[in-house]
């Protein structure tokens, strides 16, 4: 019979027998079919047997499972049987390992039993009962090892994992412990901090109890304020040291501070010593376990309340002696420009001739008196404006104001002091600021003051140059005064503008001039600044104002003949402003009510009525009788004409007329005046 035919007569034995899966290993394959045929003879057991010849096959076999006994043999063609064992444990195998030996020696035995075989059995010295009993032995044995393997490996797991547990416990536990001792340990610090606070306070910190009063809690401050020992304090209520005048007062005046709830209380209290203080109350209501209890705050401001009482009087007095004072210098500065202004008008009309021809010597005096009397009317009016500006009292009269008129009018006029010091001074005026939206008296006197400051800091031989440009926006005319003279000093530079200021190489004039300038012109809503030396230069002073830019004033011409008409709308326009032109005198009074011109320039001979019956119509309407008007005629006028234009302040401007004369009698009656005033000699720089 040959292996292949054994083994399937071993497999016709399963049916109804308990199956047990056998590896023989062995590289004789006679031995192999005797442990086959012996295997066969079991009347209980079917064994399924496979075999396995050389040390590789076996090792796969073993490898791939499904054995559930290894019989191997201790001699193999390349290993020996123990290094199949091992290695076949090591390889995680299931199955129970028996080793055969050819010899029965002691030490083969121990070596198997070492390398993990579950039994041994000596060839030739076992039969199939035998076999049978080594192998369901060694399966017993294997399976009773690996139940209390697996029970092993149960028990360390529920072990791992309850020592797990409880080491997760042990660390949640000692978390908890370290929590509760970093709150202890913070409330400890917590409560000792707010202590110190509560006992290091400045002011008394009290807790009251309510409705008696009683004080149930308070800080060292309390005592020290109120001049009782802290038993004497434990003793005391609210009432104790309250100090109003009765005792009903007293006792209606603590019900309110304990039924008022949140609140600031003024209070007097009186000492241990039986002094009184004046003492503001700050409480608070708060609720202690279930318990309503009253937190005051006790600040004693007796000294501070003397203090303001004392500084309340001294306000008071310094009020009423700046009153007085300021009616003084107002009523002083009234009764000077009285008696000024009649010495300046005989001083003028002497230079005028009234009184005939007089010396030049005669002329240089009164000229040099005129100039300064100017200069005290211009104090004067400096020390009424700076009155006038603490008070808020200040206005402005604000027009559109032809801006080159106002810079020409001043230059000119200090320009013959800047010839007699042999200065310089030039004007650039750009087309596109011809027009400012300002109180052109106002500026007029910002404009003199920094001119004439010019004029009296720069040497002789110096330059003064004045520029006027639109800023970048176009929204404003930068004016510059540039000059050559002696400068300002670095350290007076942030206080020069300051009321009264006056640097140590500037020490004449009132300190007044560029700080009313100054706030003049930030009223304006321009700006004005400084440079010293000014860039580019190695001395001098450049100042700087901004001014709002105006629109073009609207100027309606009312003239019958069409060619005077057109010439004054050329040149008018060529001016930069709005012309409206008409040709008869009714026509004349409608468009004045319907457009509202800022001038009119009327013909005094008209296709209709005359000029005099439309100045009369226009003076008698409310909302255009302020417009001014200049006069055209063209023949002497008859008296009941000059009455009317004098009557009226209205100025003319006589047929034939030049340029220049036609500008300077617009922008004069624009600005409001026939004569440009001059306050000559202004105290400068200060």
């Amino acid at each position: 019979m040959s292996w292949c035919q054994f083994c399937q007569k071993g497999g016709d034995n399963l049916l109804g027998k308990e199956t047990v899966r056998v590896l023989i290993v062995d590289d004789n394959e006679n031995d192999a079919l005797v442990i086959r045929q012996q295997l066969a003879q079991s009347p209980s057991t079917s064994f399924l047997t496979d075999w396995a010849a050389t040390y590789q096959d076996a090792l796969l076999k073993i490898h791939a499972g499904g054995h559930d006994v290894c019989l191997i043999d201790y001699t193999l063609d390349e290993q020996n049987g123990l290094i199949l064992i091992q290695t076949a444990l090591q390889l995680g195998s299931k199955a129970a390992m028996i080793m055969l030996t050819g010899t029965d020696e002691g030490a083969i035995d121990a070596a198997a039993t070492e390398s993990g075989a579950a039994d041994y059995l000596v060839k030739g010295k076992y039969d199939s009962d035998m076999l049978e009993r080594v192998i369901r032995h060694s399966l017993h044995r294997y399976r009773l090892e690996g139940e209390l393997r697996a029970a092993r490996d149960n028990l360390e797991k529920r072990v791992e994992t309850r020592t797990a547990e409880l080491c997760d416990a042990i660390s949640a536990l000692q978390q908890e412990i370290d929590r509760r001792e970093s709150i202890e340990r913070q409330l400890r610090e917590t409560e000792e901090r707010y202590r110190i606070i509560f006992e290091e306070a400045m002011d008394a910190i009290i807790l009251i109890a309510i409705p008696s009063g009683t004080f149930v809690d308070f800080n060292s401050q309390a005592c020290r304020q109120l001049e009782y020992s802290r038993e004497e304090f434990k003793k005391l209520t609210i009432l104790d040291i309250e100090a109003r005048e009765t005792p009903e007062q007293s006792r209606q005046h603590i019900d309110r501070i304990l039924n008022q709830g949140a609140e600031v209380f003024e209070s007097l209290h009186r000492t241990r010593s039986g002094k009184i203080r004046n003492i503001l109350i700050s409480t608070r209501p708060i609720l202690l376990s279930g318990t309503k209890y009253l937190l005051a705050l006790f600040h004693d401001f007796t000294e501070r309340k003397q203090t303001e009482d004392d500084l309340r009087s001294a306000v008071i007095r310094l009020e009423q002696n700046n009153q007085a004072k300021s009616e003084f210098v107002a009523n002083v500065s009234h009764e000077l420009k009285t008696p000024l202004t009649s010495m300046m008008y005989g001083v003028r009309n002497l230079l005028k001739g009234i009184a005939g021809p007089l010396p030049d010597h005669a002329i240089r005096y009164l000229k040099l008196f005129d100039s300064e009397c100017q200069r005290l009317v211009a104090t004067i009016n400096d020390i009424l404006d700076l009155g006038k500006l603490d008070n808020q009292s200040l206005t402005l009269a604000p027009i559109t104001a032809p801006l080159g008129h106002l810079v020409r009018g001043c230059l000119e006029a200090l320009r013959p002091q800047a010839d007699a010091a042999g200065i310089v001074m030039t004007v650039t005026l750009d087309p596109r600021t011809r027009f400012v939206h300002c109180d052109p008296n106002m500026i007029q006197r910002v404009l003199y003051n920094i001119l004439g400051n010019a004029v009296k800091f720069t040497p002789p031989g110096g330059t003064i140059t004045l520029s006027v440009r639109p800023e970048a926006e176009q929204a404003f005319a930068r004016i510059t005064v540039t000059d050559t003279g002696i400068g300002i000093p670095p350290d007076a530079m942030a206080r020069v503008t300051q009321r009264y200021f006056r640097a140590s190489n500037h020490a004449s004039g009132s300190g007044l001039g560029l700080a009313i300038s100054k706030e003049i012109i930030i009223l304006h809503g321009g700006t004005l600044a400084l440079a010293s030396p000014p860039p580019g230069q190695e001395k001098g002073t450049e100042i700087t104002l901004t001014l709002p830019l105006g629109e073009p004033p609207t100027i309606l011409v009312a003239d019958n003949d069409v060619v005077i008409q057109t010439l004054l709308k050329l040149h008018l326009t060529t001016l930069g402003y709005r012309v409206i032109t008409t040709q008869s005198g009714q026509e004349t009074i409608l468009t004045a009510e319907a457009s509202r011109p800022d001038l009119i320039l009327l013909d005094l001979i008209l296709e209709d009525i005359n000029g005099v019956t439309v100045i009369l119509t226009l003076r008698g309407s409310p909302s255009i009788r302020y417009i001014p008007i200049i006069a055209i005629t063209g023949a002497t006028l008859d008296e009941s004409t000059s009455e009317v234009l004098s009557r009226f302040s209205i100025p003319t401007l006589p047929k034939p007329w030049n340029s220049k004369e036609l500008t300077e009698t617009i922008e004069s009656a624009l600005l409001g005046m026939t004569v440009f005033q001059t306050p000559a000699g202004k105290e400068p720089r200060s």
